[in-house]
């Protein structure tokens, strides 16, 4: 009677253990798998407070060009990592914050815009590029991977946008070259066999893009 009664606690005891250790036993799996991402891709970049004391340090610039690329449609970090930088919503707050320290801004970007060819992969592009709008981009250029998805496409997603397109092949949504006077300053945005051109009407010249889209010395 008395092991009868001892096997009945010690099942008591032991039967609800199994679904306690199993959640215990994800947890470590999950803190494992967060410590293993972090240290395989640490966080690389400037603090932002250190870019806007380093921009308010000496002389003032005549300019502050921002340019970003690679986005590839997505609206926020994948979340690979942890402390994972970027996001549509960091970088609005980041062009915001340069943008009040009270310098000229040219905002552009140097391509590989979209990625994907599903019906979502679309809106996501088209919500990147109002947002990009929103933040007051000034160009975007058009890398060999954008330009893949063929005119219909990208004359629907330049419906949405608010700057131009800069590419080297050219139609009614695309052009070769922008030029923007700041202050003194005539700069140019190119891409392509524009260079040329552009050299001839601008103090300065930015190439976007794309080394391989650029003409080369013979």
């Amino acid at each position: 009677m008395k092991r009868a009664i001892f096997a009945l606690i010690l099942l008591t005891a032991v039967v609800p253990l199994p679904p306690f250790y199993g959640q215990w036993a994800e947890s470590q799996r999950l803190n494992r798998i967060q410590e293993v991402k972090q240290k395989a891709r640490p966080v690389f970049g400037e603090q932002l407070e250190a870019v806007l004391s380093e921009l308010r340090s000496g002389e003032s610039p005549s300019v502050v060009i921002l340019y970003t690329g690679n986005t590839k449609s997505h609206l926020e970090p994948c979340g690979c990592y942890q402390e994972q930088s970027g996001g549509l919503p960091r970088r609005a707050y980041i062009v915001e914050q340069i943008r009040r320290q009270g310098f000229p801004i040219l905002l552009v970007d140097a391509g590989n815009i979209f990625d994907g060819k599903e019906e979502i992969d679309t809106k996501r592009g088209m919500v990147n590029l109002k947002a990009m709008s929103a933040m007051g981009y000034d160009a975007a250029a058009l890398s060999p991977a954008d330009l893949a998805y063929g005119d219909a496409y990208l004359s629907q997603q330049r419906a949405v946008a608010t700057f131009p397109f800069l590419a080297s092949k050219q139609n009614d949504f695309t052009q070769s070259f922008m030029m923007k006077k700041v202050e003194k300053h005539t700069i140019a945005f190119v891409v392509g066999m524009a260079q040329e051109q552009a050299t001839s009407q601008a103090d300065v010249v930015v190439a976007l893009g794309n080394a391989g889209y650029l003409p080369h010395e013979p």
